[in-house]
């Protein structure tokens, strides 16, 4: 693979996190998206899709919410997210690419690994979230007990923060290769 660029990409987890009651342990299924934006870029709203041929090497990921107060789990992972590719052609996302863990939130945590789409065609997307094929949910865990009441009323983002390199990404306006 020869790598084009490192990218910082951010994914907005579909997710919804209840701060209604002050709880030790609460968790929430993330249901899944596929809109992969682009972070360092002249336009952080560009979206990207992945080349035929990508393979995908996370250096390291982050689960960045904007709750103050909203911490994880004592005993259990903060998050557990699938990942699959799907190509532009198909409705539905089909090849399990793999699971990331967290232990924390806001903080970046080294992953070292690669995702390669085996079945892609010229362009394909990301997908996170969801089930993977053995019927596991993606879910976030969190403790809301240290959140302030004024977030209690209010709805607030969390997104996935990936840190990768690859050999290029395609812009979704443009088609140009970035």
């Amino acid at each position: 693979m020869k790598v084009l660029g490192k990218y910082l990409l951010y994914i907005p987890l579909a997710v919804n996190i209840d701060l209604s009651e002050n709880l030790d342990a609460s968790q929430a299924i993330i249901t899944g998206s596929n809109l992969v934006g682009l972070l360092n870029s002249e336009n952080a709203a560009r979206t990207v899709y992945f080349q035929k041929e990508s393979k995908i090497y996370i250096k390291k990921a982050m689960i960045q919410g904007n709750f103050p107060g909203i911490l994880p789990p004592i005993d259990a992972l903060a998050g557990t997210i699938n990942f699959k590719g799907f190509n532009l052609d198909e409705p539905n996302p089909t090849d399990d690419l793999g699971t990331l863990n967290f232990v924390e939130f806001n903080q970046f945590q080294k992953i070292d690994g690669e995702f390669l789409f085996k079945n892609a065609h010229d362009k394909w997307r990301l997908f996170c979230g969801g089930q993977n094929s053995n019927g596991d949910d993606s879910v976030l865990r969190y403790r809301s007990n240290n959140v302030t009441d004024f977030w209690k009323t209010q709805s607030g983002l969390m997104n996935l923060i990936l840190d990768i390199a690859t050999n290029g990404l395609i812009d979704t306006v443009t088609g140009n290769l970035i």
